[in-house]
This record gives structure tokens, C-alpha cells and sequence, in this order.
């Protein structure tokens, strides 16, 4: 059951029966009604009124209803229109429609099913028209949204040729859209194993599975140049399930893949300058308190000095590796690491074979993937300190040697 209140504008020369339908539609079936005995007197009402519908006998004094109807429509209006009169002749039916009217509804019979017939006339021509003008509404919308997407969006049939296409894919494409309908669709992509090759594994799962989400591809553009795609995959079916079309979504990514391949290269050389370091570098997280924690990763000088496999290395913490002696300086030293984010110091490590190796230690505060972490980098100062100690030793010598001939200038 159709419901809701409608605003109706009624036009009929026969003030009996203008009144008498006024009555009836508004108290039985409850429309709002404005009535007019002319079609002068209509234009007015129409003009300043909004009205859901308007109805109107056929032939009237002056101006008929298919008069107001013929100026309503060369206006540009398009309100919904019905006939409601006693001229029940072919010709009047057809003039009816031709000029645009949405209803016909004959008068005269029983009064009640006369005006039951006119009032589901009334609301199914509303609600039909309402559901169109949604319809193109929804339509436009989402025909603009179907052009103005930053995705491209492509319709191939079931002989693999393109006939639909958005802007976007124009523009990925480097053509104009329009250009790329009756195209096949193994055409667009390049001659490399990045290209045809993965079309071709990608279509045999879209014809296993009728989806396909997310692969990455390379395109080939009308100049020449490449471009990489993420691509998704939608089948579209017969009531047979048998199919028809495919609907393809493609995102330019090629601004990522070579970020990442900057970003590839950027770790490869990290990782060389990292790995032919001479030093042992190690990357640790940091506790509170300033206390060092787990091992996250070592180079290569790191596993020689230590005697440790990398995987040996990232099962331990810092702590594991220091001698008694260095874990504790960590109270002392760790205030400062946290107040200047830099700091050198000497310790001692533990080797696996359970020799110790002096060591200088350059420590970097930063955060790494939203962690605080610390980078230090070890120097074995063995060598350093053996120096030191025979430097020791000399000027020990030296100073025995200096006393002892003080001594004896003095009794001299």
C-alpha cells in the first residue's frame, strides 16, 4: 500500500463536480487540494504553489486541459499529469499521451470505485515518478563518480575485448578513454614477464575462481613507457552463472614500487656499509631506565669479536654479553645516554669461548619504527691496551731509573 500526503492541483470547469471530488479525495484517501475552475486561474495556482500532482478534465471553457498540459510541458515542467474526464473517445486517450500526460481516468460509474481508481492512479504516477528522477539522480552520481575516480575501471567481454572504461584508465593508459573500447585487453599489457606473462596467470585464476584481488602487474602506455598496476578482478554472471563480462579495478602504483626499490637499494647499501664495517656494530633495544635490552642485529665484525651467529646474537641481550664489571656501569652511564642521546665509554664484553676484549663503545639514541632503540658501535681496544700498559711499564722504568740517580747524585 502506497502512503503519505500528497499536494494535488484540480482543474475543472463544473464546480459541482470540482467540489464534490475535493471532498471525497481529501477525507477518504487524504490528499491536500488546491482547485482552480480555469485554466488561467490553474496557471496562477501552479505558478505559485507546489503541487505532487495536477489534475484536469479533458475539454473545458477557454483553456482545456490539454492546453495546460500542451504549457506545462513546453515550460518544462514535469509534474505529474492526469485526465480526469467524462470524454472517454480513442482520440482523446491518444492526445492524452502524446502531449505527455501520465494517467487517464475516465468518469462517470459508481462514485466509490471511480475515486479508489483515480486515487492509486494518483499515488502510483507519484511514487513511479519520484523512483525515476532518484533513479537519475543515482545514475549521474554515479556516473561521476565512475569518471571522476582516482582508480581506472575497466569492462573487458567474454572474447577479451575492452568496451567500457572510466578517465583514469585513459589516463594510466596515456590515451583517450574512448580510444581503448573494442581494444584487446592483453594489449595494454607489456612484453615482459612483469606484463603479458602475469595477465596470462592472472586470467587463468579469474577464469578458476571468477575474482581475482590484488596483483601487481606492469602496463604498457602508448608512448611506450611502463607503469605498474595493483589489479582486482570482478566476474559478472548469467543467471546460468556463465561468464559474461569481467570488471577490472587498476591502481597506478608505480610512484610506490620505486620508492621501494629506492628504498631496496638504500638498505642494500646500508646493509654493505654496515656489513664491511670494521667495527662491531650492534642494535639493541633500550629498557627503562636507560638499561639496555634485547639484541635486534649485528654485522658481520660483530660475530667475528664475539664468536657468535647472528641468530645466536638476537636470542641475547646486551647484558649477556658484558662482563660483570659493565653491567655495573649501566646506572651510572645510563643518564646521561638518555639526556644527550650520545655517549662513549669503554667496557668489557664476553666472548662465547669466555675470553674477554676491552672495548670503546660509541652509543646513538634514536627511534626506529616508533621504538626506542640504541646503536652502538664497538671498538676492540685490546691492541690500545696492551700499548697503554707498556707505556706504563716504560714510564715506571723511567721513574725508578730517575729516582734511583737522584739518589745517588744527592749522597755524591
Amino acid at each position: 500500500v502506497l502512503i503519505g500526503r500528497f499536494d494535488l492541483g484540480e482543474m475543472d470547469d463544473d464546480e459541482i463536480v470540482l467540489e464534490a471530488s475535493k471532498q471525497y479525495m481529501s477525507t477518504v484517501y487524504s490528499f491536500h487540494i488546491d482547485t482552480a475552475r480555469s485554466g488561467a486561474e490553474a496557471m496562477v495556482m501552479i505558478a505559485t504553489s507546489h503541487y505532487d500532482a495536477i489534475i484536469a478534465d479533458y475539454e473545458m471553457e477557454g483553456m482545456s486541459g490539454l492546453d495546460l498540459l500542451k504549457k506545462l510541458r513546453s515550460s518544462g515542467d514535469e509534474t505529474p499529469f492526469i485526465m480526469f474526464t467524462g470524454k472517454g473517445r480513442e482520440e482523446v486517450v491518444i492526445a492524452s499521451y502524446d502531449n505527455g500526460a501520465d494517467g487517464y481516468v475516465q468518469k462517470g460509474g459508481e462514485i466509490c470505485s471511480q475515486f479508489a481508481e483515480l486515487s492509486h492512479r494518483i499515488r502510483s504516477i507519484i511514487w513511479k515518478k519520484r523512483a525515476e528522477k532518484c533513479l537519475v539522480q543515482s545514475e549521474a552520481q554515479y556516473r561521476q563518480l565512475y569518471e571522476e575516480s582516482p582508480l581506472a575501471y575497466i569492462t573487458v567481454d567474454n572474447s577479451g575485448k575492452i568496451v567500457r572504461c572510466n578517465k583514469k584508465a585513459g589516463e594510466i593508459l596515456g590515451k583517450v578513454a574512448d580510444s581503448l573500447i573494442g581494444m584487446p585487453v592483453l594489449d595494454i599489457y607489456a612484453e615482459q614477464p612483469e606484463g603479458k606473462d602475469r595477465i596470462r596467470e592472472i586470467i587463468e585464476e579469474f577464469l578458476n575462481n571468477g575474482v581475482v584481488t590484488d596483483k601487481e602487474l606492469v602496463i604498457r602506455r602508448e608512448d611506450g613507457t611502463s607503469r605498474w598496476v595493483n589489479v582486482s578482478v570482478q566476474a559478472i554472471r548469467d543467471e546460468q552463472g556463465k561468464i559474461l563480462k569481467s570488471n577490472s579495478i587498476l591502481q597506478d602504483i608505480t610512484e610506490r614500487k620505486r620508492a621501494e626499490e629506492a628504498l631496496r637499494e638504500s638498505e642494500e647499501r646500508f646493509r654493505q656499509l654496515f656489513n664491511n664495517a670494521s667495527d662491531a656494530i650492534i642494535l639493541h633495544e633500550i629498557k627503562a631506565e636507560g638499561r639496555p635490552g634485547r639484541i635486534l642485529e649485528v654485522n658481520d665484525s660483530a660475530c667475528e669479536m664475539l664468536g657468535y651467529t647472528r641468530e645466536e646474537f638476537v636470542s641475547l641481550e646486551v647484558s649477556n654479553l658484558n662482563t660483570p664489571e659493565s653491567n655495573a656501569l649501566i646506572p651510572t652511564i645510563a643518564p646521561s645516554l638518555l639526556k644527550n642521546h650520545h655517549l662513549t665509554f669503554e667496557c668489557t664484553h664476553q666472548r662465547k669461548n669466555g675470553s674477554i676484549v676491552p672495548v670503546e663503545v660509541a652509543t646513538h639514541l634514536f627511534h626506529l619504527h616508533d621504538q626506542e632503540v640504541i646503536l652502538a658501535i664497538c671498538r676492540d681496544i685490546t691492541e690500545r691496551k696492551h700499548s697503554e700498559k707498556e707505556k706504563e711499564a716504560i714510564l715506571s722504568g723511567l721513574k725508578d731509573i730517575v729516582v734511583e740517580y737522584i739518589d745517588r747524585e744527592m749522597k755524591i
